[in-house]
C-alpha cells in the first residue's frame, strides 16, 4: 500500500534515549523467562514462569527463601452462615493452563510503564492513604465507603464481595472493592490489601480484576501492586494476581462474588481466593504486622481527580443505592476476623466511615445463617441534575418529573415485544407504522417504502467475510416481522443530557466546516477526508470498528460518513452515519452504530438514531443506537463494516445500508437542500471536548487511540472509498483527488493510499493529548 503521512507525529510519550533504557531495564527485572505463554481473549499475555524464578526473590531480604507450598493451617469458623464453594475463573483460563511448578504472571508492557506517572512510580499507589474516620481527607483525592473494626489484635479476616465492573471516568482514577489488614501509623503503617478493582492506567482497560497491595512504610517507596515489584510469592498455577475476571454482576440479574481469606500463618500472610490458595506475602516485607493488624477494613474506595472541577462520575460496586437491595446495590457479606486462637469469628461492634456522604454511603445489617454480617454499600456517584432551568437540583421538580415522564411516553412506543439486551439494553419491537417517524406533521400520509426501487441499492455487497458484524441484542432475540427493534430511552438517559427538550440532539456548531473562530468551551477535532463541489449520490465505505477511550460522559469519539448540502449561513443539511461512543446519550462506553441529520445546521431539526420524528426504519435486524458485537484489538483481530447511504432516483429517498440489511430511508423533504444531490461527501473521525478553563488537550481518543502511520492492526481505518454519481455510479475517487482536514495533527492524523485490495483507504486517530499535543 503507498500512502502519505499528512502529519509525521508520534504516538504517546517520548522517552530519552536514557530513560528508554531504563523502561527496557524494568521490562527484563519484571517479566521473568516463562516456560510458555498463553494470550488471553482480553489481550493480556500470561507468561507461565518457573515458581523458583517469580520476581519475589529479587527482594533482597527473600534471596534465601523457601517457598511455602502449603500454609500449615487453614483457619475454622465457629460461624453458622452457609458455606459456599466458589471457583473464580479469570479471562485467560479459556485459552490454556500453566503446568505445575509455575505460576502465571500478567506480562509487563511498554505501554503499562508509559501510562504509569513515572517509571519510578510504576506499580506504585500515588498519593494514598487508608480509610480512617478521624483522618479522612478528601481533598486528597481518595474517597472510600467502609466498614471499620474496633481496633484490637487481628490475624487476618475473610469475607464474601459482590463482583460488579463500575463505570471509571479518566484513566488515571480507580474503584475498588477490598480488605485492608492495618497496623502502625504514619510512615511506619504497614498494610495488606487484596481485592476487585478497575484502574485503566494500570492496566489499559475497563476489565474487574483481581490485584493484590501491600506497604510496609505507609505508601512511600515499599510495596506496590501485584508482582509489579519483589514481595508476594505466588504458589497458584491457576489465578494471577492482576487477571481480569470473566463475569461480574448485572443490574436485576445473575450476581456473581468473590471469598477472600487473609491470614497469618507463623510468619507468613497468606491469601486464599474461592478455595485456591493463591500465594502469601513473606513476613520479612513486614515490622509491624509481624504482631498482627490492629485493624481490619472492607468496602469500597475510588480516586476523584475532579477533572472538569466537579467531583468525578467515577461508581463503585453497581452504581446503584442501598436501599434497592440485591441483584442492585453492591454488598459484602460474611465479614469474619481472626483472633488469637486462629479461628473465624464475626466482629463486634463494626461501624462506617465514609467521606462524602450524598456520593458514597453504607447501610449494614445481619440476615441470618446465609450472609451473616453483610454491608450494602451506596456506591454511586450523585451527580446534581440540571434539567430546564433549574441548574443544580439533586432531583426535577414535579413539573419537571412530568416533563420526563411526557417525553418517555412520546419516545418509547408500544411494543409488542422487549428484547433485554446483555449490555443492559431494552430493544423494543414496535408495529413499523408506530415508529417515531410518523409523530412528524409532514409524514401523516406517509406510505412506507420497504425496499428502494433503484436495483443499485438493493444488489447486495459484502465481500466474503468470515465473521458477521450485528448487534448484542441479537443474541437473546428477533424482532417479529412487520416489527422495527428501538432501543427504549430511559429516564436516566432523558436526565444526563441535561435538557429534556434538547435530547438526542447535537449542540452547534458540530460541523465539519471547523475553523478557530468557532471553537468555544466545545470544541470538535475532525480528521476527514472529502469530495466537494460536486453532485454526488451518495457513499459507500468500509469504516473499522474500535472501542476508543472517551475521557468524560459528554465527550465522544466517532467514525462515520457525512452527506451534506448547504452552507453553514443559509442551513447545513448533513446526513450523516457511522459508530460512535457517547456515554452522555447511551450511558455506556460501547461502540454503536447511529444515524443523524439535520435540515437547519444543527439549530432546531434533527436528531440522533430515532429520538425525533425524520428517519423511517424498516429493517427489523438492525437498531440505530444499539451496541455492536465486536471491534478490533491493538495488533489483534479487525473487524469493520459496510455503510451505504444512497438516494434513489426514482423515489428521493436517502437510503441507509449497514452491511447487506437495508435499515431505512430519511426523506428529502426533511433535508431539502439535498433533494437533488449532495454537494460533499466527507468521511473520517471526530471527537469532541469541553476546554472548561483547562489549559490542556483532552485524552479522549479517535479512532484505536493510535496514529496513522501505525499502519494496519494498530490504526484505525476506512476502505473500498466510493462516491456515488447522479447515474448512481459507484466512483472510487483517487487519492489525489480527496481534499482533507486535520484540525490538530499533533493530536490526530490521517494517511491516504490506495491499493487493488482496499482500493482508496485512510488510517487516521491519535490519542489526543501527548508531548506534542499538550
Amino acid at each position: 500500500m503507498a500512502g502519505v503521512i499528512i502529519s509525521p507525529c508520534l504516538y504517546g510519550k517520548e522517552f530519552s534515549d536514557h530513560q528508554e533504557i531504563k523502561v527496557q531495564s524494568l521490562l527484563k527485572r519484571l517479566n521473568k523467562i516463562a516456560l510458555m505463554s498463553i494470550k488471553s481473549e482480553d489481550g493480556d499475555i500470561i507468561d507461565c514462569v518457573p515458581i523458583h524464578n517469580q520476581p519475589a526473590f529479587d527482594h533482597s531480604l527473600l534471596r534465601n527463601h523457601t517457598i511455602q507450598m502449603r500454609p500449615s493451617f487453614i483457619p475454622e469458623s465457629t460461624s453458622t452462615y452457609t458455606k459456599k464453594k466458589i471457583k473464580a475463573t479469570q479471562a485467560w483460563h479459556k485459552n490454556g493452563r500453566c503446568p505445575k511448578n509455575t505460576v502465571p504472571i500478567r506480562r509487563i508492557k511498554k505501554e503499562d510503564i508509559l501510562r504509569s506517572k513515572s517509571i519510578e512510580s510504576f506499580g506504585k499507589k500515588t498519593n494514598p492513604s487508608i480509610p480512617e474516620d478521624n483522618t479522612y481527607d478528601p481533598s486528597r483525592g481518595h474517597e472510600y465507603a467502609v466498614m471499620n473494626s474496633m481496633q484490637g489484635t487481628y490475624f487476618g479476616t475473610k469475607c464474601t464481595v459482590n463482583m460488579w465492573k463500575p463505570e471509571v471516568q479518566v484513566p488515571d482514577e480507580f474503584s475498588l472493592a477490598q480488605t485492608w489488614l492495618v497496623s502502625g501509623v504514619g510512615t511506619t503503617r504497614n498494610t495488606i490489601e487484596a481485592g476487585l478493582q478497575v484502574f485503566p492506567r494500570i492496566y489499559g482497560d475497563n476489565n474487574l480484576r483481581l490485584f493484590v497491595y501491600w506497604t510496609a512504610d505507609g505508601y512511600q517507596s515499599t510495596g506496590c501492586y501485584n508482582n509489579a515489584c519483589p514481595g508476594f510469592v505466588q504458589r497458584s498455577n491457576r489465578l494471577t494476581v492482576g487477571g481480569a475476571f470473566t463475569t461480574v454482576s448485572q443490574y436485576d440479574g445473575d450476581q456473581y462474588e468473590l471469598s477472600i481469606l487473609i491470614w497469618k500463618d507463623g510468619e507468613n500472610w497468606w491469601l486464599q481466593i474461592g478455595e485456591e490458595l493463591v500465594g502469601y506475602w513473606p513476613g520479612q516485607l513486614f515490622n509491624s504486622l509481624g504482631n498482627g493488624a490492629t485493624i481490619v477494613q472492607w468496602g469500597g474506595e475510588i480516586i476523584n481527580s475532579e477533572t472538569d472541577g466537579k467531583h468525578t462520575s467515577t461508581n463503585m460496586g453497581s452504581g446503584h443505592f442501598a436501599d434497592e437491595g440485591f441483584k442492585k446495590a453492591s454488598y459484602f457479606r460474611n465479614l469474619m476476623t481472626i483472633d488469637g486462637t486462629n479461628t473465624l469469628t464475626e466482629p463486634q461492634g463494626v461501624y462506617p466511615s465514609t467521606g462524602h456522604d450524598n456520593c458514597y454511603n453504607i447501610k449494614a445489617g445481619d440476615v441470618g445463617t446465609s450472609w451473616g454480617i453483610m454491608v450494602f454499600l451506596i456506591l454511586r456517584m450523585v451527580i446534581p441534575i440540571v434539567v430546564g432551568t433549574f441548574p443544580g437540583k439533586s432531583k426535577p421538580s414535579d413539573f419537571h418529573e412530568q416533563e420526563i415522564e411526557l417525553r418517555l411516553k412520546q419516545l418509547n412506543k408500544p411494543a409488542i415485544k422487549s428484547i433485554h439486551s446483555p449490555d443492559g439494553d431494552i430493544i423494543d419491537c414496535v408495529w413499523i407504522y408506530d415508529q417515531p417517524a410518523f409523530d412528524h406533521p409532514l409524514f401523516k400520509n406517509h406510505t412506507i417504502q420497504r425496499r428502494p426501487r433503484s436495483n443499485s441499492i438493493r444488489d447486495k455487497t459484502g465481500g466474503n467475510k468470515t465473521y458477521i458484524i450485528h448487534q448484542l441484542w441479537r443474541t437473546k432475540g428477533e424482532c417479529p416481522e412487520n416489527t422495527i427493534p428501538i432501543r427504549r430511552t430511559t429516564r436516566d438517559d432523558l436526565i444526563r443530557s441535561g435538557s429534556i427538550k434538547k435530547y438526542g440532539r447535537k449542540s452547534p456548531p458540530p460541523t465539519i466546516y471547523h475553523t478557530e473562530g468557532a471553537q468555544t468551551e466545545e470544541v470538535h477535532e475532525h480528521t476527514c477526508v472529502y469530495v466537494d463541489y460536486g453532485q454526488f449520490h451518495g457513499s459507500k465505505s468500509r469504516i473499522s470498528i474500535w472501542k476508543p477511550n472517551v475521557l468524560r460522559t459528554r465527550e465522544f469519539s466517532l467514525a462515520q460518513t457525512w452527506v451534506v448540502n448547504g452552507d453553514w449561513d443559509t442551513g447545513l443539511n448533513t446526513l450523516e452515519s457511522g459508530w460512535q461512543i457517547l456515554h452522555a446519550l447511551y450511558g455506556d462506553k460501547n461502540p454503536r452504530l447511529f444515524a443523524y441529520w439535520t435540515g437547519d445546521t444543527y439549530r432546531e431539526t434533527g436528531c440522533y438514531n430515532l429520538d425525533c420524528p425524520g428517519f423511517v426504519q424498516v429493517s427489523r435486524h438492525i437498531s440505530l443506537g444499539a451496541a455492536l458485537n465486536t471491534f478490533s484489538t491493538y495488533n489483534g483481530e479487525q473487524y469493520d463494516f459496510l455503510l451505504t447511504i444512497e438516494k434513489d432516483q426514482k423515489t428521493g429517498l436517502w437510503w441507509l445500508k449497514f452491511e447487506t440489511y437495508l435499515i431505512g430511508y430519511w426523506p428529502s423533504f426533511i433535508v431539502p437542500k439535498l433533494a437533488a444531490s449532495a454537494r460533499k461527501i466527507a468521511w473520517g473521525g471526530e471527537i469532541v471536548y469541553y476546554t472548561s478553563g483547562r489549559g490542556t488537550h483532552t485524552l479522549t481518543q479517535m479512532g484505536s487511540g493510535h496514529f496513522a502511520e501505525k499502519g494496519f492492526r494498530k490504526a484505525a481505518y476506512f476502505n473500498s472509498l466510493e462516491y456515488i454519481d447522479t447515474s448512481n455510479y459507484p466512483i472510487t475517487p483517487s487519492p489525489q483527488n480527496l481534499e482533507a482536514t486535520v484540525t490538530r495533527p499533533e493530536c490526530y492524523n490521517l494517511q491516504v493510499g490506495s491499493s487493488q485490495r482496499w482500493g482508496t483507504y485512510f488510517f487516521y486517530g491519535g490519542p489526543g493529548r501527548n508531548p506534542h499535543c499538550p
